[in-house]
Order: structure tokens, then C-alpha cells, then sequence
């Protein structure tokens, strides 16, 4: 049975989906203030799982486009739709390795260059699942801002699969 940290991360990714599709290819490029593109918000969401669950768990990578874009360089707007297939196509890799997660998994302090990470996998998991729900309210922002009337509820109804199980919630995590 999947987690219920790998669930809850797993329907902010659904919503982030949601909020991007059927969106103006412009909107993607849209700057504001000091907020990133979208664009730039995809490929950075892509990055952050490509490295987080697959690169640091000793997995291949899927793709190298956000280094041939050089996503953290200063107003880098890279091309939407390369990076929502990149973003997808990651997504696809990493769903195995979620939903194979454990509790023991969760309490595991993964290595990276030889030292342990300092946040475990479950408080990892959460930080990232916070940190999609920021993305997907300074996305929704940004839709606004141009005036995009045509947006998805941003929760709504949480579907089945999602929902709180108390079976399965009820497990300690540290």
C-alpha cells in the first residue's frame, strides 16, 4: 500500500498538472516582479525529482535538458512544453520509487557524497510536498496576473485515493 506522505505529495503533483493544462503557451514566459516564470518553475519541479529520488538513490538520469538550459542562471525562461515533457517524463521514473516507499524508508537519511543527508526521507518528502503546494500558488498567481479566467479549483474535492485511511495514517513517523 502506497504511503500516505507518497500520496499527499503525489495529489499536489496531480493539482500542479491540473493547473497547468489547457494554459496559453505565453503565460508560461510571463515575469513578474521577482517571480519566476512557469516555465522555469516546471523545469525547476523536474530537477528537484530527477536529483531527489533518482540521481541521489543511484538511479540514471532521465534527461539532461535543465542542464542544457542552465535552469539557475538569472531570468532563464526555457521552452514550456520541452519542460513539461521533460517534467512528465520524470515524474513517470520516480512513481516506481514512490510508491515502493516504506515506513523504514521513510526514517532512512539517504548519502550523498559520502555524508548523510541531514532530513530523512519522510521529512525530505514533506518539505517537497510543501514545496509543490508553494509552486502551485505562485503559478496560480502568475495565471491571474494575465488575466486567465478559465483556472482550476486549486483543492477541491480530495479524491479517494487521497483521502486520509486511518489503517494507514496512524503509522509513527519521526
Amino acid at each position: 500500500m502506497t504511503h500516505p506522505l507518497v500520496l499527499q505529495y503525489q495529489f499536489a503533483r496531480e493539482k500542479w498538472q491540473e493547473l497547468l493544462a489547457n494554459m496559453p503557451e505565453t503565460h508560461a514566459h510571463k515575469k513578474y516582479g521577482r517571480m519566476n516564470t512557469i516555465s522555469w518553475t516546471v523545469a525547476h519541479l523536474g530537477h528537484v525529482e530527477q536529483m531527489g529520488f533518482l540521481e541521489f538513490s543511484g538511479h540514471p538520469k532521465v534527461t539532461d535538458i535543465y542542464e542544457r538550459y542552465n535552469i539557475y542562471q538569472p531570468n532563464v525562461s526555457p521552452p514550456f512544453d520541452e519542460m513539461m515533457a521533460a517534467w512528465k517524463a520524470v515524474a513517470k521514473a520516480v512513481d516506481p520509487i514512490l510508491n515502493a516507499l516504506t515506513e523504514e524508508d521513510m526514517q532512512v537519511h539517504r548519502i550523498v557524497n559520502g555524508q548523510p543527508l541531514q532530513e530523512n526521507m519522510g521529512t525530505w518528502l514533506l518539505r517537497l510536498t510543501s514545496h509543490m503546494w508553494y509552486h502551485n500558488g505562485e503559478a496560480s498567481a502568475i495565471r491571474q496576473l494575465n488575466d486567465d479566467r478559465n483556472l482550476p479549483q486549486m483543492v477541491g474535492t480530495i479524491p479517494t485515493w487521497a483521502t486520509y485511511q486511518p489503517e494507514i495514517s496512524s503509522l509513527s513517523i519521526d
